[in-house]
């Protein structure tokens, strides 16, 4: 096992390849969050934590994360890196306020910018999307400087706390998005892929149709990532470009 642990959360690929890129300059077993929840990981002397924003703070299962890791060892540093599109708010703090209260002391939180995915509304341009891509191993690199430098900041509330304060009180409708949202076409040909990728369990399939129950982390990777473009949030996606990070394999992160 090595002293170093990448922890990461990707639904549509971002996170998995920073975790890789990372993996480069820093030696370190590669995990993925949903399958270690609960996992010890009191033997490594640092752990490196990977995460999207969702609404100014983090995933719902990276919460469950966070939570159940069992108490480190004071000299055990842990990074956050967040990937993220557009505005962060206070995610900084956020994050670094709810370690906190579960005993995890936080070194660092570095940001760097990825493709939007969040895509139901809008999207991203490609030009910007091609950029993004691009420019992200040596963004990544930097980050990976610092940690391996141990460098530590100060995380500071700022201005936008309202932001992160707007998802604790929405957090609870989140679990019946897909169930109350999302649709899937006729051209749905059962392949299960939906089911296996969804990081909640929140996929069935019984009756020859799709079911979503009520456990939705709003993470998209069965809207992204349906080989036949099935799901829909309604009319609206029909037709709609979809993201994949197209610098790796994501079959690779449930191996």
């Amino acid at each position: 096992m090595a002293d170093v642990a990448i922890c990461f959360f990707s639904a549509t690929g971002n996170g998995f390849y920073i975790a890789k890129e990372m993996k480069k300059y820093i030696q370190g077993d590669l995990l993925y969050i949903p399958k270690i929840i609960g996992k010890d990981l009191s033997e490594y002397k640092k752990i490196i934590i990977i995460t999207p924003i969702y609404l100014f703070a983090i995933p719902n299962i990276v919460k469950r994360f966070i939570n159940s890791i069992p108490k480190l060892s004071n000299d055990t540093k842990v990074y956050i890196v967040i990937n993220y599109a557009g505005l962060v708010g206070n995610a900084s703090y956020y994050i670094k306020s709810f370690c906190a209260k579960k005993g995890v002391n936080i070194c660092a939180v570095y940001k760097v910018a990825m493709p939007l995915t969040y895509t139901l509304f809008a999207e991203e341009l490609q030009l910007v999307v091609k950029r993004l891509i691009k420019t992200s191993p040596k963004r990544v690199k930097k980050v990976a400087d610092k940690i391996n430098a141990n460098q530590q900041m100060k995380i500071r509330s700022n201005c936008f706390a309202f932001l992160s304060k707007l998802h604790d009180k929405t957090e609870w409708k989140w679990g019946s998005f897909a169930k109350e949202k999302f649709q899937v076409a006729a051209s749905c040909d059962l392949c299960g892929y939906c089911k296996k990728i969804c990081p909640a369990e929140n996929i069935e399939i019984k009756g020859g149709k799709v079911h979503f129950k009520e456990q939705c982390i709003s993470c998209l990777a069965c809207y992204h990532r349906c080989p036949q473009k099935s799901i829909n949030c309604g009319h609206k996606t029909i037709g709609r470009k979809r993201y994949v990070n197209p610098n790796v394999n994501l079959d690779e992160m449930y191996i």
